[in-house]
């Protein structure tokens, strides 16, 4: 769900938030020169940047909540037990945030979805498996594809972005095969196929 924030949405009024939050930041220069900028704040992140992976055209900040999984402070954990993934920008700040503060991830991805009839671990909530403290459940169903504009039209300009998300032994199939599906076309992998191709795999216990 995308809100706008219409006249609010400055970079000033977005620097203070960023401030005020301890916030992570992520800039990103697209093939065609268009600049994204992504910072989260409590409750999730805003991005600003006229692109259609992010589902604006005005150049006007949009805020993405922060559904990813249940996080508990105590533990520094955030355990996701099904996902449909996200914004690119938005969820690939939440990784680098994860990783800054060092968050242990646990993708356990072996709930059924009622929204979308799918089980598991979607889309972007893939790239989480490139997260520096992280396992996967055994049961675990993490579902990929390329980025798409729309859900309708490819755009893998985006691939090399999120090959560099994820653990080096998946970077090649995904780049090579997974990502050549769009939309609701997905590559289904187990948590038993991803062993097979990532040895040094964590499985959650």
């Amino acid at each position: 769900m995308t809100y706008s924030l219409g006249k609010i949405a400055t970079p000033l009024a977005i620097a203070i938030c960023a401030a005020q939050a301890s916030a992570t930041e992520l800039h990103h220069t697209e093939p065609d020169g268009t600049v994204i900028h992504a910072v989260t704040v409590p409750g999730g992140v805003y991005v600003t940047g006229s692109n259609k992976a992010i589902k604006r055209f005005d150049g006007q900040a949009a805020f993405f909540p922060d559904t990813f999984g249940t996080y508990d402070p105590a533990s520094n954990t955030r355990t996701v037990y099904g996902h449909n993934g996200g914004p690119i920008y938005a969820m690939a700040t939440i990784l680098k945030q994860a990783n800054e503060r060092g968050e242990h991830i646990r993708l356990i991805c072996n709930r059924f979805n009622l929204d979308t009839f799918i089980t598991g671990c979607t889309s972007a909530t893939t790239f989480f498996t490139g997260a520096e403290n992280v396992c996967i459940g055994p049961d675990a169903v993490l579902n990929w594809h390329g980025a798409s504009l729309g859900g309708l039209f490819g755009a893998d300009y985006m691939t090399p972005f999120l090959t560099d998300l994820l653990p080096e032994p998946l970077r090649q199939p995904f780049a090579e095969k997974w990502s050549r599906k769009y939309g609701f076309g997905f590559v289904r992998t187990t948590a038993a196929d991803l062993l097979a191709i990532w040895p040094k795999m964590k499985v959650c216990k």
